[in-house]
């Protein structure tokens, strides 16, 4: 089910998603090496967490990312 957002709400959402895209392709685009964007998208991974789960440490959202990063790992350790 979608929740029904106004449309003030609806720019308001989009206004603060771009906002966040802004500031991690920033640091994306400063970054010095590969390590350092990978450092980026793990913060920018769980800022989108936090916000998708509204702060709620049992969210769904966080054993979503946890078992993407578990498959990662587990591919990248073999």
């Amino acid at each position: 089910m979608s929740e029904e957002l106004t449309p003030a709400e609806r720019r308001a959402r989009e206004k603060r998603q771009a906002n966040i895209a802004a500031f991690y392709n920033g640091r994306q685009k400063t970054a010095g090496s590969q390590q350092e964007v990978a450092s980026v998208m793990a913060d920018y991974a769980r800022a989108v967490a936090t916000q998708k789960s509204g702060g709620d440490p049992h969210s769904p959202v966080w054993a979503d990312l946890a078992e993407t990063l578990h498959t990662w790992s587990r591919s990248h350790n073999q």
